[in-house]
């Protein structure tokens, strides 16, 4: 399933991506990636209403809780700016330590 949603994916279908990111999900409740994939996803998809954007920060999150992922952090800090800018501000900056500490350029 994974390598199939992958696939929707890369074709811009998100839509069609969504169900199976969220069965690996249910089969695999604490899988970070797949919690990963699915907030961009929701994040991404062309009608994110209200439940999708939550959905997505929800996901992203948990991810940013438990690892220590710049991607997901700057991803999270674009969905915050909307509605809580201290908080996209905190997780850009927890990005921007998570690349100094790796050596990155921002």
């Amino acid at each position: 399933l994974y390598g199939l949603g992958q696939m929707y994916i890369h074709k811009n279908e998100l839509d069609k991506a969504v169900p199976l990111f969220e069965k690996i999900l249910n089969a695999y409740p604490d899988n970070l990636d797949v919690m990963k994939v699915l907030g961009s996803l929701y994040s991404r998809l062309p009608a994110a209403d209200e439940d999708r954007k939550k959905k997505a920060l929800q996901y992203l999150k948990r991810v940013c809780e438990n690892t220590k992922d710049a991607e997901a952090l700057i991803e999270l800090g674009q969905l915050q700016e909307q509605h809580n800018l201290p908080s996209a501000i905190a997780a850009y900056e927890k990005a921007q330590k998570v690349l100094e500490t790796k050596k990155q350029d921002i």
